[in-house]
């Protein structure tokens, strides 16, 4: 009998492959269950690969042990075998730690060269009010470094959570990525300011520059101007002589009005309703001192934009918006905030080429301006523009890591794309940095339903809705989740809840009406499908580039079995961009299409772009990290 012969005979005899067949399918069971709680959990995503490394390593401590122990009859460990088990253990440990420790080349923030965070400034003054005006100087001269071309820059939301941070400095550039660290304290006493900065290797903790500044307070923006050109030069970035004349251009010399600007800047990033009603306050008390601040009338610009965007105030507030835009940018056309709060404004009004080309504007004038990345970012992602989204907002994550609605957007964008593995890996970090945002689970949920994982999708929206229970558009994706599974009285409910509770009742006529007309209220169901037939007519004579309004009289027309018309809206809605191919080829509001030919057709073009569109992502990743290794 040859060596192989015996050698397999051996294995038969000591029964070998069915403990290899035990093992296998105990495995495969395993991986499932731990993949499933992953997903539906949000478990960290690295658990799964550590779990699968640790069961293939014990393939080989199956092998080991169905021969040693295979026979009948009782047989002892021996030494040589635990041996083996332990170099076993011990490789799986190392291994499944370095999966488990190394993030997903997905999630990195590469930083190299010129790149610096401003720290919060430290309040050393006497009155504690006084916190509006340390913050307020250091993003002033946050906003100054920005206007360097050659620097990289931190955004004052990614540096504010750092504020009374015990991090030491290094762990902190390791966090943002950053060559160095600018940190310092304001104390104001009376019309005096004394500025203490100092700039930090990041990677040393060692000094590069530092200065302390003792003036009156009419000097405070002539100290800006310098720290921020001092900077630049110890980090041997090139100051062009635009970004210098830039940098040295005073905003105001009224004192007061600065003030009042600060004031309603910081309260404007906290996003609320009543925040932002203080800041449009400050900001009018602002420009009624300084009729030539153009930052204060495009800070009162932004709060009327957000009215619109967040709080769900009328159109209109969007016109005044663009009026205090356009007044800002006359005043001074060479700052970069004006820009930008045009382009909101034009956003709110679904101009998206117009807002689009506002935001060039602004990133010429300030290149580091994360929002407006991200901004441009949102438009190409709902003008079927995907794949620069992906770029885009990855920017903006560069500048600003801390902002969880900018992952969300760069998930969005990945399930567009049908990229889920990404697109789940960005939700994931989006809920690790702000589990209580609840457009995440938005769109988290949607994500399952586009995979046809209903229950999944149901989960998600359930615990999103117990801890959120008035959020409107929660309800309503619940309510989209239960029409797609065919529960339309579970759907009603949800949608009824949802139209009570918003206060722009607009988001959910047509679903309404849908789900009225299933569950036998064919008048009710009548009145507000004329309700969304007319508003939807109105958003496109108001020249909206967006294209729900057409996606939706579309969904009307099918539900009125009028198809040629049906079809020719639909049309026009995935020429706009804005049409997502698994959840349209599925959606039932469009059921009376299902099946028809063009109608075939036309998903097939949908799929076919959306596949293009991935491909290039994929082929610029793989380019990407080529360059990285």
């Amino acid at each position: 009998m040859s060596r192989s012969q015996t050698f397999f005979a051996e294995l038969k005899a000591r029964n070998v492959r069915k403990t290899m067949a035990i093992y296998f399918s105990s495995a495969l069971t395993a991986i499932g269950v731990t993949k499933l709680l992953v997903d539906v959990y949000n478990i960290p995503e690295r658990i799964f690969p550590v779990v699968v490394t640790l069961l293939l390593s014990g393939v080989v401590s199956a092998f080991i042990f169905a021969w040693f122990h295979g026979k009948e009859g009782g047989q002892k460990f021996r030494k040589r075998e635990i041996a083996l088990h332990l170099v076993v253990i011990a490789f799986a440990a190392f291994i499944s730690f370095r999966v488990g420790s190394a993030p997903s080349h997905d999630l990195r923030v590469q930083r190299m060269g010129k790149s610096i965070a401003v720290l919060p400034f430290k309040n050393l003054s006497e009155k504690k009010e006084d916190e509006y005006f340390s913050d307020g100087i250091t993003e002033d001269i946050l906003t100054q470094l920005s206007k360097i071309s050659e620097l990289n820059v931190i955004s004052r939301t990614t540096v504010m959570k750092y504020k009374d941070t015990q991090k030491s400095l290094r762990e902190i550039g390791d966090e943002l990525g950053v060559a160095a660290i600018l940190e310092g304290s304001v104390r104001r006493d009376g019309n005096r300011v004394r500025i203490v900065s100092q700039l930090i290797d990041a990677a040393t903790d060692k000094h590069i520059w530092a200065e302390t500044y003792d003036r009156e307070l009419r000097d405070i923006f002539a100290i800006q101007s310098e720290v921020a050109q001092k900077i630049g030069a110890a980090l041997k970035a090139q100051l062009l002589p635009a970004e210098k004349q830039l940098i040295e251009k005073q905003a105001t010399e009224n004192l007061e009005a600065y003030g009042y600007y600060l004031r309603g800047r910081e309260l404007y990033y906290r996003l609320t309703r009543e925040d932002n009603e203080r800041a449009a306050d400050f900001f009018r008390k602002a420009v009624a001192l300084d009729s030539n601040y153009a930052l204060a009338f495009s800070g009162l610009a932004d709060t009327y934009a957000q009215r619109v965007q967040r709080f769900n105030f009328p159109p209109q507030w969007a016109d005044s918006s663009i009026a205090l835009s356009k007044h800002a940018i006359e005043l001074d056309p060479n700052i970069a905030e004006p820009y930008k709060s045009l382009g909101l404004a034009y956003y709110q009004r679904e101009w998206y080429k117009q807002a689009i080309e506002q935001y060039e504007k602004a990133l010429s004038l300030n290149p580091n301006f994360a929002s407006v990345y991200a901004n441009m970012g949102e438009l190409k992602l709902w003008t079927g523009h995907q794949d620069e989204t992906v770029k885009l907002v990855k920017k903006a994550i560069s500048l600003s890591p801390g902002r969880a609605s900018f992952y969300l957007m760069l998930a969005t964008a990945y399930a567009e794309l049908e990229m889920d593995n990404s697109a789940f890996r960005w939700f994931q970090k989006a809920i690790e940095l702000q589990p209580s945002l609840g457009q995440l689970y938005v769109g988290l949920g949607e994500l399952y339903l586009a995979r046809n994982e209903i229950l999944k999708a149901r989960q998600t929206l359930r615990r999103a809705i117990e801890k959120e229970p008035g959020f409107p558009l929660l309800l309503s994706t619940a309510g989209t989740i239960e029409l797609h599974d065919r529960k339309n009285e579970a759907a009603l409910a949800l949608f009824r809840k949802a139209y009570d509770l918003s206060e722009d009742k607009r988001e959910v006529l047509l679903q309404m009406a849908f789900t009225l007309a299933k569950t036998g209220k064919p008048n009710e169901a009548e009145e507000f499908l004329n309700k969304s037939y007319a508003e939807a007519q109105r958003k496109i004579a108001a020249l909206s580039e967006e294209g729900s309004a057409r996606y939706e009289l579309a969904c009307i027309y099918a539900l009125r079995n009028n198809l040629p018309e049906a079809l020719r809206w639909l049309r026009e809605s995935i020429t706009l961009g804005s049409r997502s191919y698994r959840l349209t080829v599925r959606d039932p509001l469009l059921e009376n299409l299902h099946g028809n030919p063009e109608f075939n057709s036309m998903m097939e073009e949908l799929r076919n772009g959306k596949l293009a569109l991935r491909a290039r992502v994929e082929e610029e990743e793989q380019t990407q990290q080529s360059k990285q290794q």
